[in-house]
């Protein structure tokens, strides 16, 4: 399909990919507002969680939202490369999931908040890719 010309997207195609836009945007001030200390103070209980946070789960953070961002911008300009992007992105909140919900004690720490909100950022994921990919089916990225 590489070489067919885009088919004309829904009228809601353009608005909702520019919301998944201000979605990972929205991660990305999240992520460094908490690389930065900044936001509500802290209990000692979630500071010393914070500081035993690996390496690699924020690192897979950091690619989610990164990758959630290119996959909008890409969704935005209908290019199926998004796919790819989208794909990474789900990817790296599953590897992240892994730590919060498994490896970790969060829930005693934070409460079922955080991970509520987490299972939600897990679904948009995998509704950003899927939206991705019927996309492309339908052709209306190339």
């Amino acid at each position: 399909m590489a070489n067919q010309e885009v088919q004309t997207a829904p009228r809601w195609f353009v608005p909702l990919a520019a919301i998944a836009l201000l979605w990972n945007l929205l991660g990305c001030a999240a992520l460094t507002m908490d690389a930065l200390a900044v936001g509500p103070p802290l209990t000692d209980a979630q500071l010393a969680y914070a500081s035993t946070v690996p390496l690699w789960a924020k690192a897979a953070s950091w690619t989610a939202v990164g990758a959630g961002v290119a996959g909008s911008i890409l969704l935005l300009w209908r290019k199926a490369s998004t796919i790819f992007a989208f794909a990474v992105s789900l990817i790296a909140v599953l590897i992240q999931d892994l730590w919060m919900f498994i490896l970790s004690d969060a829930q005693a720490v934070f409460g079922s908040s955080p991970l509520v909100m987490q299972a939600g950022v897990a679904a948009i994921a995998m509704v950003l890719l899927w939206l991705a990919n019927q996309a492309r089916t339908r052709g209306w990225i190339s």
